[in-house]
C-alpha cells in the first residue's frame, strides 16, 4: 500500500491524531518508518521493521495494534491473547 503522509490518512481513532499534534506540532506528519508500516499493519499484513533507535518503531507497530484491540469484542474467559508484544531486550520492556 502507498505510505500515508498524514496522520489524517491512517484509521487511528480521533484522539491518536489530536496527541500527535499535542505533543508535536499541528503540522506533524509520520516518521518514514511510520508512514511506510502503518498502511501495512492496518490491512493486517505481517511487518518486520528494520530502522535506528530513535525513528518511530515502537509507534509503528503499537498504534495498528492498539486499533486491532480496540476493534474486537470483549474477550471471555480463556480466550486470547488478542496482540502479542516481544521485546528484544529488559530495557526496551
Amino acid at each position: 500500500p502507498k505510505p500515508f503522509q498524514t496522520f489524517g490518512e491512517t484509521s487511528f481513532p480521533e484522539f491518536v491524531e489530536e496527541l500527535a499534534f499535542e505533543l508535536f506540532t499541528s503540522d506533524a506528519k509520520p516518521f518514514p518508518v511510520q508512514a511506510q508500516v502503518w498502511p501495512c499493519a492496518l490491512s493486517g499484513a505481517d511487518v518486520t521493521a528494520v530502522a535506528p533507535t530513535g525513528s518511530g518503531k515502537t509507534l509503528a507497530f503499537l498504534l495498528p495494534a492498539m486499533v486491532h484491540m480496540m476493534a474486537q469484542p470483549e474477550l471471555r474467559p480463556g480466550e486470547g491473547p488478542i496482540a502479542l508484544v516481544l521485546e528484544p531486550t529488559r530495557e526496551l520492556a
